[in-house]
């Protein structure tokens, strides 16, 4: 097998990996509740209807309408309000290092996804941020080489990119929201 094509093989299972990981993220259960309220509509207007007799008779319907709106909200009610806050929330969460077992691999998106189910339980809505190469949206967010994961957090409208390992949480200024 030669270099390029062992790459490519890399490359494919860690495209297979993410998919995967992205299905389970998919599969964890959000609890939305619909937020339903009635507005009372101003009637219409009386419909005339003409007919063919000697008078026009008026007929006047009055009809209530009622309509259902319904808002989302969502539990993620919750945001970091500075990068010291973001520190403290993590340190107090006192994450430990994951072990291998022989059935699995410990790597970054465990640690990612551990960051990530602990933020969104608390209300934070915190995403796994799948980097490569060590670029994130055009940003240079690490030195890991190849397909990397870490955690995208937002703080006051600018998001940033923070590795998830416990002893390694460095954020990085990706962007600002707007």
């Amino acid at each position: 097998m030669n270099w390029h094509w062992e790459h490519t093989v890399g490359a494919l299972k860690i495209s297979v990996l993410w998919a995967v990981v992205f299905i389970i993220v998919l599969a964890i259960p959000v609890n939305v509740e619909p937020i339903t309220e009635y507005v009372q509509l101003p009637a219409p207007p009386p419909e005339i209807i003409y007919e063919r007799v000697e008078a026009p008779v008026e007929v006047v319907k009055e009809v209530e309408v009622i309509k259902e709106v319904v808002k989302w909200r969502t539990i993620f009610d919750r945001e970091f309000e500075s990068v010291k806050h973001f520190k403290e929330w993590y340190a107090a969460q006192n994450f430990k290092p994951l072990f291998p077992s022989p059935d699995h691999l410990v790597d970054c998106d465990d640690y990612a996804q551990r960051v990530q189910i602990t933020a969104l339980r608390q209300g934070y809505a915190v995403s796994v941020a799948l980097v490569m190469n060590g670029v994130y949206y055009g940003k240079g967010v690490t030195d890991v080489p190849n397909g990397h994961a870490g955690i995208l957090i937002q703080i006051k409208g600018t998001y940033y990119y923070a590795e998830p390992e416990p002893g390694e949480i460095e954020l990085v200024k990706v962007t600002n929201r707007d």
